[in-house]
């Protein structure tokens, strides 16, 4: 890899980029991430006349560049010059020195080229942006694996309409890949099911990496589990619950996936009974520990395996209960069905009984 060191205006950045000769989203960068209190800061220091960080661009064998470093401070550019935004003090470019900042204002490009491997320059973009911590977990793995075909399916599945109308998460969450770090954790229950944080999301991309036929065949379940919850967001919106959450929806997803073969009716009383039980299950909530429990795991090492089976085995508890003769006024001890059934003052006779369960009455909740 040679490399050269340039001075450049502003406008002549812009100008390759208008004229379709740079490239500001190679696969391993990130997306357009900076906030606007960021990018009217970087506006004022060029008002400044401070300088500037180094740019580096890859400069292709085409005659075309990549944006190796420096992509967010160029989308800056391009949304100031076309006005979109003012600087600190409310001022547009045209109300500025507009010739200052677009042509005496000098960065310094360093442009990379010939490179005998393109994983080079990937390696130099993850050296470039991981000290300081500029890349988060889901960015530093998009830019390590983005030819790898699971890193293919994480992002198609995060732009697919499917997943995007459950809206578990932010425009700016989106942005960070966030979105793209928890598709992984979910791909991850199916080929390996429920452990600890995420420690098995990166052993994916070297155990798929070369097996389609088991990528498929993880797709295909991945699809199927989701297509469950699309049916329950239609009969409720997920997002009007607790569980669009991450801890929450992880357990629903790894219930769904598990008991993927129960009837439809089933799963249409059991997300019945979680819609109905949602506003019980805080920390707060002392006369019922099973709830409370379940509260607590969501912000206490919540994403250990044992939080998670802790939350899984709730909700087994409310699905598969198979006896009706409780007798609860007697008991010193009670499981959590039965405490369950004590908070809502419910008697053995309301149990609705479905498939050899009974379930909770959701008259009752």
């Amino acid at each position: 890899m040679k490399y050269t060191v340039e001075s450049w205006s502003i406008s002549s950045l812009i100008k390759l980029y208008d004229e379709n000769k740079l490239n500001l989203n190679p696969p391993y960068q990130r997306n357009d991430i900076w906030s606007l209190p960021a990018k009217k800061r970087l506006i004022d220091t060029i008002k400044k006349k401070f300088p500037l960080p180094n740019f580096f661009l890859y400069l292709n064998t085409d005659g075309n560049y990549e944006m190796v470093d420096g992509q967010q401070r160029t989308r800056t550019f391009l949304g100031y010059k076309a006005g979109l935004y003012p600087d600190t003090n409310k001022d547009y470019i045209k109300d500025s020195d507009e010739n200052y900042f677009l042509n005496e204002y000098k960065l310094i490009i360093v442009i990379l080229s010939e490179v005998s491997d393109q994983k080079l320059v990937v390696n130099f973009y993850h050296d470039v942006n991981k000290f300081g911590a500029k890349l988060n977990r889901p960015e530093i793995l998009r830019s390590e694996h983005f030819e790898n075909p699971v890193q293919n399916l994480i992002e198609e599945i995060s732009e697919d309409e499917k997943f995007k109308e459950l809206e578990l998460f932010s425009g700016a969450s989106q942005d960070r890949l966030m979105d793209q770090d928890f598709i992984g954790e979910l791909l991850s229950i199916i080929n390996y099911g429920i452990t600890d944080k995420k420690k098995h999301v990166d052993t994916l991309f070297i155990d798929l990496k070369d097996e389609p036929e088991s990528l498929n065949s993880l797709t295909e379940k991945f699809w199927s589990t989701i297509e469950i919850i699309r049916v329950f967001n239609n009969f409720y919106p997920l997002k009007q619950t607790r569980y669009k959450q991450k801890n929450d929806f992880y357990t629903l997803f790894s219930f769904c996936h598990k008991y993927i073969k129960l009837s439809e009716k089933l799963f249409e009383l059991f997300y019945n009974i979680l819609v109905k039980v949602d506003s019980k299950i805080v920390p707060s909530n002392e006369d019922c520990f099973a709830f409370q429990n379940y509260a607590f795991t969501c912000v206490s090492q919540s994403n250990s395996k044992k939080a998670r089976d802790l939350r899984l085995s709730l909700l087994e508890t409310i699905m598969f209960n198979q006896k009706n003769d409780y007798i609860l006024e007697e008991e010193e001890y009670v499981n959590d069905f039965e405490e369950i059934m004590i908070y809502f003052n419910i008697k053995n006779e309301e149990l609705v009984t479905l498939n050899g369960y009974y379930l909770l009455p959701i008259e009752k909740l």
